[in-house]
């Protein structure tokens, strides 16, 4: 163990310099953790008969560090991943709910105030916008609106 200790001591800032050589700045103090592991890895498993111990220590640090790191990125990704599974299952959910609000509605309204609805609810379209996608005019659209909205709120 004494020999370990030397071998820690002379190696410190190998350590460190590798963290910084990879730009390590994001829980610093882990990753320095990490490399004394490895550095303790290296000198068990060191054959002297294969060369200088400083390179291998440092293939293998570097090694153990680049290691964590890209299982850190894989964590990230499948997090990031299951975020936008979330939103889009959320998505359809509201989306499934608000067309069968739009069904329900339905036959309380002419079908011009139901396109109004539709393409101003699902489609996010003003009157200007929908007047020029049905060929109307846009006091048409605003009028349909007012009496549609008249009549939705009747029902809350």
């Amino acid at each position: 163990m004494k020999d370990f200790d030397k071998v820690y001591d002379l190696n410190f800032p190998l350590v460190l310099s590798i963290v910084n050589e990879l730009n390590i700045y994001k829980n610093r103090e882990d990753y320095i953790q990490i490399g004394y592991i490895a550095l303790w890895k290296a000198y068990n498993r060191f054959d002297e008969r294969k060369g200088k111990f400083s390179s291998f220590a440092y293939k293998t640090i570097k090694g153990e560090l680049l290691n964590e790191l890209t299982r850190q990125n894989k964590m990230q990704v499948e997090c990031s991943q299951q975020t936008v599974v979330n939103e889009v299952t959320m998505y359809d959910t509201y989306m499934v709910e608000l067309e069968n609000y739009l069904c329900s509605v339905k036959p309380l309204l002419t079908e011009n105030q139901y396109l109004w609805l539709h393409f101003y609810v699902l489609e996010g379209k003003g009157p200007k916008d929908i007047a020029k996608l049905l060929n109307t005019t846009e006091a048409a659209v605003k009028s349909w609106r007012k009496r549609a909205l008249m009549k939705l709120r009747t029902l809350s």
